[in-house]
Parts: structure tokens; sequence; C-alpha cells
């Protein structure tokens, strides 16, 4: 089971190319700084995957941000 999160996990980086993404080498879950959240999002779930806006779990309106899952 392992692996195939690792390989999700892959192809969802690979195809974010040149974002600014964090986490990627530590687990399960990264963040990616975007002004295309919304689209990523939706894109994202047409391909069966799940991702979270973080801009819900900020204060300020600044930050631009995703999380998968």
């Amino acid at each position: 089971m392992k692996n195939i999160y690792k390989k999700r996990r892959d192809k969802i980086i690979q195809s974010l190319g040149n974002a600014d993404i964090s986490g990627e080498r530590v687990g399960l879950h990264i963040v990616v700084k975007t002004d295309k959240a919304k689209e990523i999002i939706e894109y994202a779930l047409k391909c069966d995957v799940k991702l979270y806006d973080m801009d819900d779990y900020y204060m300020t309106e600044n930050k631009k941000t995703i999380q998968s899952s």
C-alpha cells in the first residue's frame, strides 16, 4: 500500500512542474504554493485525487496553498 501512495504522490509532484512544493520528501502529504489552487483542485477531482485548499486554514488571504492527501 505504501508504494501505491508514493506513486500517486510522485505523479502529483511531477504534474505540478516548477511549483513551490514543500514536504515532498518527508511523508504522504505535500504543500504547494500556487495562485491556481482552485483549478488544480478541480482537475485533481476529475482524476480521483482529493486535494484541500489550505487557504481555509489561514487567517490571512495572502496565502495560496493546497495540500494533498
